[in-house]
């Protein structure tokens, strides 16, 4: 399943691209995942894991952010204006945005 992430504005000036918990791309993944765990690891490694939820558990996950929102984290890192941005994200098939699950 392909999920389409924004990187707004907002993300941009509120965001750290140097912290991996607080980076633009983060912030708009992790609001795109509805306040969902996710990481983005490592400022160079431009990889991300996370959870999803399945029908009654949680299931880890991880992948690569696609070279476009790399290079993107990159020019914020280098001190370069970044526009507001998407980019598609590859999510497991059994993610479900709409899940409850607690544990």
């Amino acid at each position: 399943m392909i999920i389409e992430i924004s990187v707004t504005e907002e993300d941009i000036i509120k965001g750290n691209p140097r912290n991996t918990r607080s980076c633009p791309v983060f912030r708009a993944v992790t609001r795109t995942l509805k306040g969902r765990p996710i990481v983005v690891l490592g400022v160079g490694v431009f990889a991300w894991s996370g959870r999803v939820e399945t029908k009654d558990r949680w299931e880890d996950f991880s992948g690569e952010l696609p070279i476009f929102a790399a290079n993107r984290i990159t020019a914020m890192i280098r001190g370069e204006k970044v526009d507001p941005f998407t980019f598609p994200l590859n999510m497991p098939v059994k993610y479900n945005p709409n899940a409850l699950c607690t544990n």
